[in-house]
């Protein structure tokens, strides 16, 4: 045999008894335990590496258990990270799997779920950012909602007119009264609005956040409480305990862009996440548009999308609708 297919092999058989182990570990301490390509996908999530397109490539020709192999050998080839490790007194696969653990002990205890592209609630337009599409998502509320018809994406912004922001109320609202479900980053300002109005009106809505489901920023946690309770559901790519951070927002601009048909922007700035979540909707084939009647600062970004040709001025719910 090719020592390198020898050596493969190996290793492989070596990822393989990692997680068999776990998987062992985790029916004894009475968690809940997923199958082998979802726990590797959940071990991988931990890595911090959302839209790795190495790893999505291998998990989508070879397996998540061959993506997870490619993970053990990488570590066990950085010398700095190995050293560390050794001083701490424990090799990098175990810490891996205690972290596994944590996550999954902390999704049971709160009722948190996981879903990964084989499992029934896994929203098949992410199927469309290829080897960026995210391993695997943890979820709250109803996670059926995922999969539903008729999702449009609104995104505002940190801060917005007060044209902007009424205006944003109006089309939530009336959306949400026409049996739209509502994809929003649930952050801050506009997007808080939108949350609101939709609720208001008896809809339901999709929060996507960037950080670990028991981690919400203290600005969105009662928006996300109140998503919920309403029928609602929130997801994300990263584990429990991760806490928001810059790159883990610019990654979820492609899981906004993506998930919907359908993306309007509201008011944003020319260095606006949304802008970014915009251009690649519309990279993605997705229908984008913006707020028409805005202008100023509030919408620099909005107008830009519109001069380029990547997004249409729309003024209300029909005209978003009119396709």
């Amino acid at each position: 045999m090719d020592p390198r297919m020898s050596h493969q092999s190996a290793l492989l058989d070596d990822a393989s008894s990692t997680l068999a182990q776990l998987q062992r570990s985790l029916a004894q301490s009475g968690v809940a335990v997923p199958s082998l390509d979802a726990l590797a996908r959940i071990a991988l999530s931990l890595l911090d590496r959302p839209g790795d397109a190495v790893l999505g490539q291998i998990c989508r020709r070879d397996g998540a258990e061959s993506a997870f192999c490619l993970a053990l050998e990488t570590h066990r080839l950085q010398e700095g990270a190995r050293g560390s490790l050794r001083q701490a007194g424990a090799g990098w696969p175990q810490v891996l799997a205690e972290g596994v653990k944590v996550a999954l002990r902390a999704s049971q205890s709160l009722q948190f779920g996981v879903s990964t592209p084989f499992a029934p609630y896994w929203p098949l337009e992410l199927q469309d950012l290829g080897d960026a599409a995210p391993l695997a998502l943890w979820t709250a509320g109803d996670a059926s909602l995922l999969t539903s018809d008729g999702k449009v994406t609104i995104i505002g912004g940190r801060t917005g007119s007060v044209y902007g922001r009424g205006r944003a109320v109006e089309l939530a609202a009336e959306l949400a009264r026409r049996g739209h479900v509502i994809v929003t980053p649930a952050s801050t300002g506009t997007d808080l609005d939108v949350v609101s109005a939709a609720l208001a009106a008896g809809g339901r809505v999709i929060a996507l956040t960037a950080g670990g489901l028991d981690r919400p920023d203290a600005a969105s946690a009662e928006a996300l409480r109140a998503i919920v309770d309403a029928g609602g559901a929130i997801a994300t790519e990263v584990p429990p305990t991760a806490r928001t951070t810059q790159p883990r927002l610019l990654a979820r601009c492609r899981l906004l862009a993506a998930v919907s048909p359908q993306l309007l922007v509201l008011e944003a700035g020319i260095h606006s996440p949304a802008v970014a979540a915009a251009r690649m909707a519309g990279d993605l084939g997705r229908d984008v548009a913006a707020l028409s009647g805005a202008n100023g600062a509030w919408s620099a970004g909005s107008q830009l999308l519109v001069d380029e040709l990547t997004a249409r001025r729309v003024s209300g719910a029909g005209a978003l609708l009119q396709r």
